[in-house]
């Protein structure tokens, strides 16, 4: 196995589409070094295990893939394993970081605020969008700026995070979904 001569850990971020090979580049680097891997799998598809099994047989006793699925339980597994594990050697990988990170800090402070009432608030507020002369209801609406979300808490719960993984002083593997951007000629909007 290799290991590095660098004093200082090892910081991945394995960015592309779907399929682009982020989750094979991660398990083909476990293939190579020492330690544990701690993998929080945000969209379990047992692409992990499929890859262990076919091609790397030998990363199954050290990897230990736990699925995460909100908020929460991001938070708490990442905080679990940077307390078990040993960061001169071992390694954590975050697949996908893409779902886990805004979006799911967003849902969280939803529920916080609302619980099970969003939709009904979200309910509310179509009724009592009142349309104009010849506007309907849903045209108001799409119109109408309707503030749910509390950003500062928001922004506050995210860079929470964010230091924890900073308090990681061991290997880090983040992966994340490319995006397609779209630019849209200014001839082509008006």
């Amino acid at each position: 196995m290799l290991q590095s001569d660098l004093p200082f850990s090892e910081r991945f971020l394995l960015y592309a589409d779907g399929g682009g090979g982020k989750t094979e580049t991660a398990v083909n680097i476990a293939s190579q070094v020492p330690g544990q891997f701690y993998v929080l799998e945000s969209d379990y598809s047992a692409a992990w295990d499929r890859i262990i099994a076919t091609r790397y047989p030998g990363v199954a006793d050290r990897a230990e893939i736990t699925q995460v699925d909100d908020w929460e339980s991001l938070v708490r597994e990442f905080t679990r394993v940077v307390d078990e594990g040993d960061p001169d050697e071992d390694w954590i990988v975050i697949d996908s970081a893409s779902p886990c990170s805004y979006e799911w800090v967003q849902e969280w402070v939803l529920d916080q605020i609302y619980g099970d009432e969003l939709s009904a608030v979200l309910l509310e507020a179509r009724k009592n969008a009142r349309p104009s002369a010849g506007k309907s209801a849903g045209d108001v609406f799409k119109g109408q700026k309707l503030e749910l979300m509390n950003w500062d808490l928001v922004k506050k719960e995210y860079r929470k995070f964010w230091r924890l993984i900073q308090r990681w002083k061991g290997h880090l593997i983040l992966t994340a979904e490319a995006k397609q951007i779209v630019y849209w000629d200014k001839d082509d909007t008006e």
